[in-house]
């Protein structure tokens, strides 16, 4: 018959002792807050690189304005309902959104260019408050441009490099145009 003392021995001889749990959890830590911080590096900078054009989002609440960051790098991004084809970076779920809504795309001479897929979407569809016209369907985006989806869901487009661009033509024809100041676009 094995007595009480008899499990227990047989327990810590199975069970690891306290460096080996040190060692085991040494090893699977380190490898995992590598990862951590990797991923954190890289989800910072992406987040906190307001140098480069993207879309943030605007809320009601200020708390909640800039939380949502879509960088626009990639030259061209896609907005819609999760059933596009192909699956777009902006995933909306509003009444109204077309499952291809829109897609803003780099033009050839640097500046960003918003086009909806057809005339109920761009019904739909505001920059800075007007509605986009349904036979030509896109617009050219400026910086801090408000671009609405169905009244509800609202972007702001920043575009710093344009910003600057603008600020130094204001600044060199300063004698041409007399009276106008860049502060009221400035946000």
């Amino acid at each position: 018959m094995i007595s009480l003392d008899d499990d227990e021995d047989l327990i810590s001889s199975l069970s690891p002792t306290k460096s080996d749990n040190e060692e085991t959890k040494q090893a699977v830590e380190e490898p995992r807050q590598n990862m951590i911080i990797t991923s954190k590096r890289r989800q910072t900078k992406a987040v906190n690189d307001k140098s480069i054009p993207h879309l943030t989002n605007l809320h009601e609440d200020p708390l909640m304005s800039g939380i949502v960051y879509y960088s626009l790098l990639k030259g061209e991004i896609n907005i819609g309902r999760k059933t596009g084809k192909p699956v777009p970076e902006i995933i909306l779920g509003a009444i109204g959104i077309k499952p291809n809504h829109a897609t803003i795309k780099l033009l050839t001479n640097g500046l960003f260019e918003l086009t909806v897929c057809d005339a109920e979407a761009a019904n739909t569809t505001m920059v800075n408050g007007k509605q986009l016209n349904p036979k030509k369907r896109s617009r050219v985006l400026n910086h801090c441009d408000r671009i609405a989806f169905n009244s509800a869901i609202i972007y702001v487009f920043k575009y710093p490099k344009l910003r600057r661009l603008i600020e130094a033509k204001v600044g060199e024809n300063s004698g041409k145009n007399l009276g106008i100041s860049l502060d009221v676009q400035k946000a």
